[in-house]
């Protein structure tokens, strides 16, 4: 004769209720697994990782305020539209988490909601393009809020009301109120077919709590998105005719790869370039993440400095510096390997103005030195261009002064 054993809980209502046992025997904790089911001691690797205690850093954010303003608020950022048509505060991060294969990706963010909803207005926020063209978000309007998924500009709503669980006090999470700030989690499988998890904490608890799953696996045809290189978004604007002063805020954001981030390291490449030294700094060699790869395709991917090798052959010590995103006068760029690169270079520009000189170094005459870029972790966004300039401390015999960097292409 067998026994069996039921176990009970009290939930935070303070029923009592069977737990949940999965498929595979275990008792299911939904809210401790990534976004494979794996338990949560797996590494997450932090790719994004932002708070806003004193500016929106355009170094880290690309802002588009269209009759609108993007600002610190309180330690928060703050969206905000102003009392026209077409208003519109949407932000992006520059950085984007790429997808491992096998590993799940999770986006956590906490947002708020400060909006006039006699006025037509749309908000968004999750990991995805500004555009909403490709991503999941938690979308809201003046009718509701939503779990969005957007592929190819074709949009998936699921009203708050459909959603496994839809915080309204019917289920285990207690009725959430969007005006005030809440913690909100997007995990997915991708491999192309895998389900999405949208949870957000249960503030009786503190942990996170599912409160919906996209069912993808075994129902579609085609992958859950176009491009698995994302970054984080947020934004908010009047919409169909829609004139009123609408806020999203938002305290924190951070995209993690649910395991260890290593980066592909099978396409590496190198580039060189060298000048006469002189003592108005010039140009020696600029590395280009192109935004189209083999000039058809959008790029997604980053470019990563890995080393640099500078031999100075003057007399006199050089300075040498990596200016990020500067003006190049009379460029000429040149594919490294238009089929399997995604980076371009250049080497004739004859001066650069203004960009984010990121770092500076001396090297003595008539030395090498080796640096190390690894432990700098730049990053090389699509469009972004790293130049190295050079400048002689004071005039010396016009020799040569050589660059040569290695990089890898995270594609």
């Amino acid at each position: 004769m067998s026994h069996q054993r039921n176990l009970i809980a009290q939930n935070p209502k303070g029923e009592f209720i069977n737990l949940k046992v999965g498929h595979d025997g275990h008792i299911e904790t939904n809210n401790m697994k990534t976004a494979f089911g794996e338990s949560t001691t797996a590494q997450l690797t932090p790719v994004l990782q932002e708070i806003f205690p004193y500016t929106i850093n355009t170094r880290v954010w690309t802002k588009t305020e269209a009759k609108s303003t993007i600002s610190f608020d309180e330690n928060m950022a703050e969206f905000k539209t102003t009392a026209v048509v077409n208003s519109q505060a949407i932000m992006v991060s520059k950085k984007r988490i790429k997808y491992r294969t096998g590993m799940g990706v999770m986006c956590r963010f906490t947002a708020l909601w400060d909006t006039d909803e006699s006025e037509n207005y749309q908000s968004f926020i999750g990991i995805g393009e500004n555009d909403i063209n490709n991503g999941f978000y938690f979308f809201k309007d003046n009718v509701g809020m939503y779990i969005l998924h957007s592929i190819d500009g074709v949009d998936e709503f699921i009203l708050q009301e459909d959603w496994d669980d839809p915080c309204d006090g019917t289920g285990d999470m207690p009725a959430l109120d969007w005006s005030k700030g809440n913690v909100f989690q997007i995990q997915f499988q991708y491999l192309g077919f895998g389900n999405i998890k949208f949870s957000i904490e249960n503030p009786d608890t503190g942990e996170f709590q599912l409160i919906h799953m996209i069912k993808y696996a075994n129902r579609n045809l085609g992958t859950s998105l176009r491009n698995t290189t994302l970054p984080f978004s947020a934004g908010i604007l009047n919409a169909i005719g829609g004139t009123g002063i609408q806020i999203l805020k938002t305290a924190s954001c951070a995209l993690f790869v649910e395991g260890t981030n290593t980066i592909n390291t099978s396409i590496t490449n190198t580039a060189e370039g060298d000048k006469k030294t002189g003592i108005n700094e010039i140009p020696v060699l600029s590395i280009r993440n192109k935004a189209l790869f083999n000039n058809t395709l959008t790029n997604y991917s980053n470019v990563y400095p890995t080393l640099i090798s500078i031999t100075n052959e003057d007399t006199k010590a050089n300075v040498v510096k990596m200016i990020l995103n500067g003006t190049l006068t009379n460029p000429a760029f040149a594919d490294v390997d238009a089929k399997t690169s995604i980076v371009d270079t250049d080497t004739t520009a004859s001066a650069v103005a203004n960009g984010t000189t990121i770092f500076k170094i001396y090297v003595n005459p008539a030395s090498t030195q080796q640096i190390n870029l690894r432990t700098y972790d730049i990053q090389l966004n699509p469009s972004d261009v790293l130049t190295f300039t050079q400048k002689a401390v004071s005039a010396g015999q016009g020799n040569t002064i050589s660059v040569i960097a290695n990089f890898v292409e995270d594609q």
